[in-house]
């Protein structure tokens, strides 16, 4: 028995040291062998025999878990909007609309869109703006004729809702102003303002705006004028936003600077209305023979009729009005100069433009029998507005200036140097004597203006009206002069008390007098006038 467990007890302990060669041998080889095929799950790497089990504790088992989640989705967005608008606001100082607009920003050189790369030349910075200086008058003109305006009172039907309104004739009496700014007293206050060596974007500008200024002189006192008025621009020309202001805040004046930008020629040159077919059509005012007479010089001419009032004015003689005759307008500017982007080649250099600007606009609210003068005040685009980097810090201020603006009407010394010779609109009615059978009537040729001349004849006694004028016969007598002692005077009253001493020798020799007959029966087609109260 003995025997029998000390055999067993030896073959145990062999099977043991088998068992203990074999696991060294086993785990050496699995330490020392790896199989050159495996799988890559996300972060783990396994063995073939271990893929689709890893799949379906991971990928799988993470699926099913979001798929049976309920709670509702959350899906960020990013708000590009306002990332716009903060970029775009006022108060960003690298924002400008447009590749070109120097705006004192960190952008190219050439007006590219790209920042800059490499070095930076030190700005030199501007401590004062220019003073420009005042537009001079060079013409102005009454006009009265028929013009062409869409109709105010048209409606547009409702299955044409976009329908234009249709044109009428409307009878008007206007003026028109004709300016200059000399360019080198303009470059002159740019050199004297602006450092030499500043970037060439300092010198560049453009026009913001003109405006048109008008005084009304007392009837009572010539020398004596109403205060100033703002004229607006004709309807046809007006800009599609208002101005923004001398100092607006840079989002406005950039949006203005805009359409600015694109209608030069509107803000220099505007239009007069287009003209009704056969009626005096409008030209260019032109300066008048007498212009080295200087502003307030045009007088009334021998024979003015009653209500001509102290000077008519050019393209309007005293006592009627002669036709238009065509005028070649003045040569505008030239070219623009190369574009600079689009709408902004028609910036420019003062010290560099070789022509002065002419300047133009248009004023349809005066009234017969007044006489007015106008001056022109205009707004330059301000080259350092919104441009800190160009200003030092103690002139910040100066970016704030949207526009450079001409001295005004009263700025001092300026009224009598940049005021345009007075201009009377001619009354609606002119009345000459015609004859006189004896010293109880007296027979008148008035002619009435709609817009054209229309000739009719009024038989008054003493102390009848001369209708539709506002004068009254006073009384008839026999002519005091010894060279015509057979004449008939007239005395004639106006409703503000005037009186007034006309004869028929002297009316009927008056050139205006004949060319408003001429005018008025070329017109009617007829050699007599209209006879009325006979």
């Amino acid at each position: 028995m003995q025997k029998f467990l000390k055999i067993a007890e030896n073959h145990v302990q062999w099977l043991a040291l088998g068992l203990g060669v074999f696991y060294l041998l086993f785990m050496g080889w699995s330490y020392v062998y790896k199989s050159d095929i495996n799988a890559a799950l996300g972060p783990k790497i396994v063995d073939p025999g271990e893929v689709e089990a890893t799949i379906a504790k991971g990928p799988v088992a993470d699926l099913e878990a979001q798929m049976g989640n309920t709670d509702p989705l959350s899906i960020p967005c990013p708000n590009v909007l306002l990332s716009w608008m903060n970029g775009a606001s006022e108060t960003a100082v690298d924002w400008r609309p447009l590749p070109g607009i120097w705006r004192g920003n960190p952008y190219g050189e050439s007006g590219g869109n790209g920042p800059i790369t490499g070095p930076t030349v030190p700005d030199v910075l501007v401590d004062q703006l220019p003073a420009i200086p005042p537009a001079t008058p060079v013409a102005v003109a009454a006009y009265r004729t028929l013009v062409q305006v869409p109709d105010p009172a048209f409606v547009a039907p409702p299955d044409a809702p976009d329908a234009k309104a249709p044109l009428i004739n409307k009878d008007i009496d206007a003026t028109s102003v004709q300016f200059k700014i000399d360019m080198k007293a303009l470059g002159k206050a740019f050199a004297a303002a602006l450092p030499a060596n500043a970037r060439p974007e300092v010198f560049q500008t453009m026009y913001l705006k003109v405006t048109l200024l008008r005084q009304e002189q007392d009837a009572d006192n010539p020398d004596k004028w109403g205060p100033v008025k703002e004229i607006p621009p004709l309807p046809i020309n007006a800009a599609p936003s208002d101005y923004p202001g001398d100092s607006p805040g840079q989002e406005k004046g950039l949006g203005y600077e805009l359409w600015a930008g694109a209608n030069q020629e509107q803000i220099l040159h505007p239009p007069f209305y287009p003209t009704a077919p056969g009626a005096p059509t409008w030209t260019m005012p032109v300066p008048p023979a007498d212009a080295g007479a200087g502003p307030g010089a045009a007088s009334a001419g021998p024979g003015a009729g009653p209500g001509a009032g102290p000077g008519a004015g050019p393209g309007l003689p005293p006592g009627g009005i002669r036709p238009i005759q065509p005028v070649a307008p003045p040569v505008f500017n030239p070219a623009p100069p190369p574009a600079n982007g689009d709408w902004q080649g028609q910036r420019f250099n003062p010290l560099l433009k070789p022509t002065d600007e002419i300047l133009v606009a248009h004023d349809e609210t005066v009234q017969p029998e007044k006489t007015y003068r106008y001056f022109i005040q205009y707004r330059l685009l301000n080259s350092v507005f919104a441009a800190p980097r160009l200003v030092a810090d103690k002139n910040q201020a100066l970016t704030n200036r949207f526009a450079l603006v001409s001295p005004g009407p009263d700025a001092a010394g300026a009224s009598a140097a940049t005021a345009t010779q007075n201009v009377t609109i001619p009354s609606r009615t002119q009345v000459y004597v015609k004859a006189v059978r004896s010293g109880t009537e007296a027979h008148f040729a008035v002619f009435v203006f709609a817009p054209g001349p229309k000739e009719m004849e009024v038989l008054a006694a003493p102390g009848d009206p001369i209708a539709p004028t506002h004068w009254t016969l006073v009384d008839i007598r026999k002519s005091q002069d010894p060279l015509t002692p057979s004449d008939w005077q007239v005395l004639l009253v106006d409703e503000n008390g005037k009186l007034q001493q006309r004869d028929w020798h002297t009316d009927q020799a008056d050139p205006t007098q004949k060319d408003l007959h001429d005018r008025a029966n070329a017109a009617a087609g007829t050699g007599g006038a209209a006879a009325l109260n006979q």
